[in-house]
């Protein structure tokens, strides 16, 4: 069972995809903005069809993962959750933040803050071991190790 109550010291922070592109295609909704109607698709559907990591949730019970949740109130905000309920603190590199490919080339600058706090992406944020950090890696290629430090 994945919980957000088992992260400890030393683990490492990933995640399973690219963040900030449901946040981006809502704005797009709310605002009627108007962008590369490749980008404009993939981010409003981002929003509207999101893609539960059910498969990759068992990949990572399956290598070892404790700690995982999906990513519904943000990156930051889900992150919170899991230090309070595990009793630890984190730091984030937000240079290996993983931002959607569609985000960065619509939102520029602002693309970062979308994918740390914007909510919805239903990608899963996993904290693990160095060691079954790089079994999930050679598994399913996740996208970002968040931080060099323990939550």
């Amino acid at each position: 069972m994945l919980r957000r109550s088992a992260a400890q010291a030393g683990d490492k922070i990933a995640v399973t995809n690219s963040l900030g592109a449901s946040a981006a295609g809502l704005k797009i909704l709310k605002k009627g903005l108007k962008f590369s109607p490749k980008y404009a698709k993939q981010l409003r559907q981002a929003h509207l069809l999101p893609n539960p990591r059910v498969n990759e949730g068992q990949l990572l019970i399956e290598k070892g993962v404790k700690c995982a949740m999906d990513i519904s109130d943000g990156l930051v905000g889900d992150l919170a959750h899991i230090c309070t309920e595990s009793q630890v603190g984190a730091f984030i590199n937000v240079d290996l933040v993983p931002v959607a490919p569609a985000v960065a080339a619509c939102f520029g600058e602002r693309a970062l803050a979308m994918a740390l706090t914007g909510g919805e992406d239903y990608e899963l944020l996993f904290t693990a071991n160095p060691l079954i950090i790089n079994k999930v890696k050679k598994a399913m290629p996740c996208r970002s190790r968040l931080s060099g430090k323990s939550p």
